[in-house]
């Protein structure tokens, strides 16, 4: 089995091209953590 340490970095160089986008568009990273939070939120409410 693969260890999650193994898995990380290929992650990290698949989100760098979005996180390099949302940067130039001046979104901080409270902005995106704010928006997950409220994604969060609808899905829990379509769920229940």
């Amino acid at each position: 089995m693969i260890s999650i340490y193994a898995l990380k970095p290929r992650f990290q160089s698949l989100l760098r091209p979005l996180v390099r986008w949302l940067a130039n568009k001046g979104i901080t990273a409270n902005q995106v953590t704010l928006a997950a939070a409220v994604g969060s939120l609808l899905v829990a409410l379509g769920v229940a």
